[in-house]
């Protein structure tokens, strides 16, 4: 049959929990994508025409996403941080 699924296909993309990040104008890529690598996030898609990206956060409960967004918040290179969808869990 035809019951395969494509590995980091976009429809599991859409399925992760995320957020939606703006940065700072004088933000440096490099820094960006090492923290970004560090804590296993990935930019989804972005950024849009008012510069917002869509980041994956790869949590599986709410106070991990709780706790990875708020590291994003943190950095110096984060403008604005919007809360996306969160793991199913709840809590």
């Amino acid at each position: 049959g035809n019951d395969f699924e494509v590995a980091g296909a976009e429809d599991d993309l859409a399925k992760l929990p995320f957020a939606l990040v703006k940065f700072k104008p004088d933000a440096k890529m490099a820094d960006i994508a090492a923290f970004l690598g560090q804590n296993g996030l990935k930019i989804a898609s972005g950024p849009t025409a008012d510069g917002v990206f869509h980041l994956t956060i790869p949590a599986s409960t709410a106070a991990d996403y709780d706790r990875l967004v708020g590291l994003v918040a943190a950095q110096p290179f984060a403008d604005t941080v919007i809360q996306g969808r969160k793991p199913a869990d709840g809590g």
